[in-house]
């Protein structure tokens, strides 16, 4: 009977261990600082037509990425078994954001800083797999004519980069990378069918071209990181 007990307690607690050990329906767990690593979360911020990217890194960095007037930030971050973080941006931001938390696929800035006090939400668009989150988890309205104020992202033939592209009212294209947290400005043309960039001598040689269908911003060919082409989503 004393041997029927212990099996018997033996299996429960397994039972325990394997169920806390795999969440249902394989949702992806966060719950420290590692597990946030390539994980890449967006939205807009209180800057009219901006949008900004959060990209987290190994080694406890992260980068943010603002589209309206093309700059990043690479700071340090925490996180802990409460789904809580803090961000240390030093003397670029002051006041810096005042933390964030994470609920599934929402992150929140608890309070966003100079740029406008109270929470500030995110939506996570890439796993820690690099994988993107589907379905989109935003509904992008009406494309403009010049495409002005479109998001497009996804990731490059670079190990655990993403890209972001934004078309500015200004006739410029922004394309902010994770994997070294760098920006270009270039010019862009657009005729309805199809579109080229000018890049200039940044980046040689150079994308050639891109056509859009629908959600989908196909460039022909990736230029120099990798040839082939290569397909980006709409976020906005």
């Amino acid at each position: 009977m004393k041997q029927f007990v212990r099996s018997a307690a033996l299996s429960l607690i397994l039972a325990s261990i394997y169920f806390t050990a795999c969440p249902e329906g394989g949702t992806e767990i966060i719950d420290n600082a590692d597990a946030l690593v390539n994980t890449v979360w967006a939205g807009e911020t209180p800057r009219d037509g901006d949008w900004l990217t959060i990209s987290f890194l190994p080694e406890e960095k992260v980068i943010w990425s603002f589209t309206i007037d093309n700059t990043t930030n690479e700071w340090e971050y925490t996180f802990n078994t409460v789904n809580t973080g803090t961000i240390t941006t030093g003397i670029p931001w002051n006041p810096a954001p005042n933390g964030f938390t994470v609920n599934g696929d929402i992150l929140t800035v608890t309070n966003y800083g100079n740029h406008a006090g109270a929470p500030r939400d995110f939506r996570r668009v890439r796993h820690t797999d690099v994988t993107p989150v589907t379905p989109v988890p935003f509904t992008p309205g009406d494309l403009a004519a010049d495409l002005s104020g479109s998001v497009w992202a996804g990731n490059t033939p670079r190990d655990g980069d993403w890209l972001t592209i934004t078309f500015n009212p200004d006739g410029k294209v922004i394309w902010s990378f994770t994997y070294d947290n760098s920006t270009n400005e270039w010019n862009y043309t657009w005729d309805g069918t199809g579109g080229s960039i000018d890049t200039a001598i940044p980046w040689n040689p150079a994308p050639e071209g891109f056509t859009i269908n629908g959600d989908t911003l196909t460039i022909a060919n990736y230029g120099g990181h990798g040839g082939a082409s290569r397909a980006f989503q709409r976020y906005r």
